[in-house]
This record gives C-alpha cells, sequence and structure tokens, in this order.
C-alpha cells in the first residue's frame, strides 16, 4: 500500500524529506509558501556564503602584494554584479531542487500550510483560495524566521533583519549589528570588508559564545585587526542554534520513522561550520563542557603558522584544538579556525563518529603539504608527540 505523506515546508529539511520519501516509495505532497529551499537557500546559508565568497576576493586581491604581486589602480568592487551573482547562484539552486521534485513525482503546493486535523493539511494558496490535503502522515518541516527586537520598526532601510541584510542593496558607512552569534559575526566581517564602520553588540561576554574560547579569542583579534568594534555583555537575547544539516538529517529520520522504520536522530556528531574569516569549523565537546560535566581530558593544540602550506598561501592565522578522554583517547571534540575550517572539521567529525582515539588520528598519514596536517599534528600534541610543536 502506497504511503500518502504531506510535508509542511520546502526547506532543508523539508524538501531532503519529501525527496527521500519519494525514493521509498511514497506519494509525496509539499507546502510551501515562500521559495523552495527556504531560509537556508534563499535567504541564509547560500546566498552569505556566495557574499562572502566575494568579499574574500576582495580581501585577497588587497593583499597581493604579500605575495608579490603588483596590481594597478584603485582596488574596488561593483555592487550590483555581486548582489547579480548572489541572485544568480540562489536561483540556480532553486531551479535545481524544483526540477528534483518533478523528477521524483513530488506535488509541490505553493502556499501557507496548518494542520486541521492529525491527517488532514489546509493551505491557503497564493490567490487566497484554501484547499485540504488528506494524506496518512504530516512531517512539520516550517523551519525559522528572523528574530525581531521589540521596540525597533524594522523599516528594510535603517532597522534590518537578516534577510534585508543579505539583499545587498547598499553599503552603509555605519552598522550596528546586535548579536555576535553566527549571523552576526558573518554579517560583521562581510559588510566590513565593503566598507562598513562597524560595532557589533553581544549579550554574553564574548564573540561566538557557543564555540570553545580560544576559537573565539581568535575571531576576537582578528575583529581588532579589522577595526571592528565589539561590545560584549550589552540588549541582545540567544536562543538555540539552527543548522540546515541538522533539519536535513532530521528530516530523513523523520521519513524512516513515517514509513514504518524506528530511527533516531545522532545529535552527539554534528558538525559546524562559521564563514567568518577565518572560519570556524566545530563537532563535540568545548573544554569548558568537559570541566562542567567532570570529564577528565587531554588537548592537543597546533597552530596554522606552522605548516608550510599555510605560509604558501599566505593564510598563518589560527590553530586547530583536539580533545580527547583522558582513559580511552577518544576524539571527543574538534575545534579549528582558520582557513577551510569548516571542510576540514568533517575528518574530525568522522573520527568522532567511528569512536577513533586521538593516537589513532594522529597516526594516520596526511598528505603534505595540506592544511590538514594541523589536525594529525593537534592529535599528537594530545600526547606532546607533534612534530613540528617545539618542546612544552
Amino acid at each position: 500500500m502506497t504511503v500518502k505523506l504531506t510535508i509542511i515546508g520546502a526547506g532543508p529539511g523539508g524538501y531532503v524529506a519529501a525527496i527521500r520519501a519519494a525514493q521509498k516509495g511514497a506519494q509525496v505532497t509539499i507546502v510551501e509558501s515562500s521559495e523552495v529551499g527556504g531560509t537556508c537557500l534563499n535567504w541564509g546559508c547560500v546566498p552569505t556564503k556566495t557574499l562572502i565568497a566575494s568579499a574574500e576576493g576582495l580581501e585577497h586581491v588587497r593583499r597581493a602584494g604579500e605575495l608579490g604581486l603588483e596590481i594597478g589602480g584603485t582596488v574596488s568592487y561593483n555592487l550590483a554584479k555581486v548582489r547579480e551573482r548572489k541572485d544568480r547562484v540562489v536561483s540556480t539552486q532553486v531551479k535545481g531542487i524544483r526540477g528534483l521534485f518533478k523528477s521524483w513525482g513530488i506535488s509541490l503546493i505553493e502556499g501557507r500550510g496548518a494542520l486541521l486535523s492529525p491527517d488532514v493539511v489546509r493551505v491557503v494558496q497564493k490567490d487566497g483560495t484554501t484547499m485540504d490535503v488528506k494524506s496518512d502522515k504530516v512531517i512539520i518541516a516550517t523551519g525559522s524566521r528572523p528574530a525581531k527586537l521589540s521596540g525597533f520598526t524594522f523599516d528594510g532601510e535603517s532597522v534590518i533583519t537578516s534577510d534585508d541584510a543579505v539583499q545587498f542593496k547598499k553599503i552603509p558607512k555605519n552598522l550596528l549589528i546586535v548579536g555576535c552569534g553566527v549571523i552576526g559575526s558573518e554579517f560583521a566581517f562581510l559588510y566590513r570588508a565593503f566598507g562598513s564602520e562597524v560595532t557589533v553588540v553581544e549579550i554574553m561576554s564574548r564573540a561566538l559564545s557557543t564555540e570553545d574560547e580560544e576559537m573565539s579569542d581568535i575571531i576576537e583579534r582578528e575583529f581588532k585587526k579589522d577595526k571592528i568594534k565589539l561590545i560584549a555583555n550589552a540588549g541582545d537575547v540567544t536562543g538555540k542554534i539552527l543548522l540546515a544539516h541538522v533539519a536535513s538529517h532530521q528530516g530523513l529520520v523523520a521519513v524512516e520513522n513515517a514509513l514504518g522504520g524506528n530511527e533516531d536522530m545522532d545529535y552527539a556528531v554534528v558538525p559546524a561550520g562559521i564563514f567568518t574569516m577565518p572560519e570556524i569549523g566545530s563537532v563535540g565537546i568545548r573544554e569548558k563542557q568537559a570541566i562542567e560535566m567532570g570529564i577528565k581530558y587531554r588537548v592537543g593544540r597546533f597552530q596554522f603558522r606552522r605548516l608550510g602550506r599555510a605560509h604558501a598561501m599566505g593564510e598563518i592565522t589560527g590553530m586547530v584544538k583536539v580533545i580527547s578522554d583522558e582513559a580511552t583517547d577518544k576524539v571527543l571534540g574538534v575545534h579549528i579556525c582558520g582557513a577551510h575550517a569548516a571542510d576540514l572539521i568533517h575528518e574530525g567529525a568522522l573520527a568522532m563518529k567511528m569512536g577513533a582515539t586521538a593516537k589513532a588520528l594522529g597516526h594516520m598519514i596526511h598528505a603534505h603539504p595540506t592544511f590538514a596536517e594541523a589536525l594529525m599534528e593537534a592529535a599528537e600534541d594530545v600526547h606532546k608527540m607533534a612534530i613540528h610543536s617545539p618542546k612544552p
């Protein structure tokens, strides 16, 4: 018997769930009030990383002299073309998802859905008409939207949300960012690269308070280098961090269970990337958490400035930190700040998923010269055996 499944929301959780359900033979209907891909694709992960790529390119050109390159004239940017490229990247991805829906026979209803009963979703379509969709199972994947502080009028011009900020209509002379979490930090570096004078206010005592303190310290130093002003212990509220890739996996688990399975989410190993300049990658517990949990642990560190590849690329800022259990030597957490950190972190995540020890990670042969060697050396440093670190 074919299972009829309705999914509310076509963001990274919903659209992934829809495709997996169709692959498993379900008859799938997905309801979306805005655009497929959700916040991640249209206003979050993809557009911000596309804009950051332009900002990083601009910074590389500005630093060309460090590499022995001479570039004549004034280094500048074309804001309209930067925005057009961002829109083009997003549009391509949106069309790709719509194409996947079509190829798997997934019915997309554009409108706002709400549960009328456990098996009926009522949809107010874009033309104002209402339709009811009956199914055997319903998955709710409604996603998120920017929080708005009370007392402010969000006009899209002088007071804006992160959705407005990614539209990149103009570069303000002065920009105040409320919150120095992942989104706030990324926008701070992005707008500073394009010329804004940036101030960030944060309720907690430091930038990126959810990250390992040593990684936060590196970002705060880069703030100072870039003349980004951070005012800590100040008028924001913080909540749970929402990750697109977590939503996608939640969607896969939800489908397995909706179609008769019995699968659980594994939240113990969730890698995260923050696309500041430099990047941060993290997985597992922070050192502070290990202390709070009463875990006896060891720490290994390795600075990027000791890597040949880092010097060759002019990317010497940052470090890798490996936390392991003192008794078993199993890797409990990996934290990276530096070039390509968001890519490198997956080696640490795999090590944790497979239950690897710091010794095993350090003994794995890594290609030279690469940034990944820093992870090998940090794992070796857990036992104070890193080759390219001075004697402690």
